[in-house]
């Protein structure tokens, strides 16, 4: 479960912005955390991230795996992922993505390729 975020350069933001819309109240969005987080418990879920609750033994193993730092792979337009040391992102764009897939033919290291758009060498020192 997530607040509702305006974001720049969204519609969402520009109507609330010139007042075609209200902007969110923080009290109420607490109030609503606080109705979310007693129904979870009420149904026998339990609450493992800020945001992410689940019943016993189910929780989202990606999740764990991001919060772990441990590798999961990211295929396709605007995915993301952890491999080698490497916290990665592609094009998000899928016909750039197809573009560049298609277009080169040299090796890259892993996990690089040649749709990767962002990359950072992570270490567990920090």
């Amino acid at each position: 479960m997530y607040a509702l975020g305006l974001e720049s350069g969204t519609a969402m933001h520009t109507w609330v912005h010139n007042g075609h819309l209200p902007a969110p109240d923080d009290d109420l969005a607490a109030d609503m955390y606080d109705l979310a987080t007693t129904t979870m418990k009420q149904n026998h879920y339990e609450q493992y991230e800020i945001s992410n609750w689940s019943k016993s033994g189910y929780n989202c193993q990606h999740n764990m795996q991001y919060w772990r730092n441990l590798p999961y792979l990211g295929f396709g337009p605007g995915a993301h992922g952890f491999a080698g040391g490497v916290r990665y992102s592609t094009i998000l764009s899928p016909q750039r993505y197809m573009t560049e897939i298609g277009a080169h033919r040299r090796k890259y290291d892993f996990p690089h390729s040649p749709a990767t758009d962002e990359a950072s060498h992570i270490t567990k020192s920090g």
